[in-house]
């Protein structure tokens, strides 16, 4: 996990600069799609822009849906209908985007700083665990490197597959290098809001240079130390189903070191995480039907 997030994001960083300097000489309100038909071709510039309209008509439904979940980790669907929390939550993120970029941005501020001082709280904790300060003083360091290893063949038991030996690893590495490109999606956003900028010539290669901290801290860091907190047999991890905290390594972690009373802090927090992805998506896709 640490290598792919690691290689994918000096492939982000890069791609990222790419479009800096291409964004700093020429901003465009018509974003990718607009630098495609300036430098390539219309053809690429209009497949481009579909595909990435596709992309984010489709993302602001998966991330409510993903909200609906998190909630049931209060409100089950058996007490609560899911579609009434997406039904609620869509109503919120239109109206948002519908109040102007400035109520936008407004309120995009203040969620991403609840998620910033969320994951640096996270990292610091995993660092904490790490080093043997929770509640059980275990120091763990790099224990589960070792046992059960820091890289470990590829199973898969949905479908009784397993993949020994190099060829495993392989396969493993290959599949994590896929959800981590997932996880590195909307990393591009900022290059939606080049042209929206007041001085894009000063705003952009800021931007751009924060985008290699938020990579290094918040993506390399923090799978560096789940990695030192989380074996990769963990029954939690393993038996997880994905649609509430609990199945959050950040979780099993705190479980793991008997803190109680977590969950519901961290599962809300993951609420705000996932109305803010909504948010910015619908933000996007706009953009994107108006370039």
């Amino acid at each position: 996990v640490f290598i792919s997030y690691s290689m994918l994001g000096f492939v982000v960083y890069m791609v990222l600069s790419a479009l800096g300097e291409v964004a700093t000489f020429i901003p465009l309100a018509d974003g990718f799609a607009g630098y495609m038909n300036r430098y390539v071709d219309e053809a690429l510039g209009f497949a481009c822009g579909w595909v990435y309209l596709m992309k984010y008509l489709f993302l602001p439904a998966n991330q409510l849906v993903a909200g609906s979940l998190v909630i049931g980790f209060w409100l089950p669907s058996s007490k609560v209908n899911p579609g009434v929390w997406i039904a609620v939550m869509l109503v919120i993120i239109v109206a948002i985007n519908i109040l102007g970029v400035r109520f936008f941005g407004e309120i995009e501020f203040w969620l991403s700083s609840v998620k910033v001082v969320t994951c640096i709280g996270l990292i610091i904790l995993l660092l904490v665990l790490a080093l043997g300060g929770g509640p059980t003083h275990d120091r763990l360091g790099f224990r589960y490197w070792k046992n059960p290893g820091a890289f470990n063949y590829y199973t898969n038991d949905s479908r009784n597959i397993t993949i020994e030996g190099p060829t495993g690893r392989f396969v493993s590495f290959v599949s994590v290098l896929v959800l981590a490109t997932f996880a590195y999606t909307g990393s591009e956003l900022v290059g939606i809001t080049f042209a929206e900028c007041a001085r894009p010539r000063q705003a952009i290669p800021k931007a751009i240079r924060l985008t290699f901290y938020r990579i290094l801290f918040f993506y390399i860091c923090s799978v560096l130390l789940l990695g030192m907190c989380v074996p990769s047999n963990d029954p939690l991890l393993l038996g997880a189903s994905g649609s509430t905290a609990s199945a959050s390594p950040f979780v099993i972690a705190i479980k793991n070191a008997h803190i109680n009373g977590l969950d519901h802090v961290i599962n809300g927090a993951i609420l705000i995480f996932v109305m803010s992805a909504a948010n910015s998506d619908l933000y996007i896709a706009s953009r994107t039907i108006y370039g």
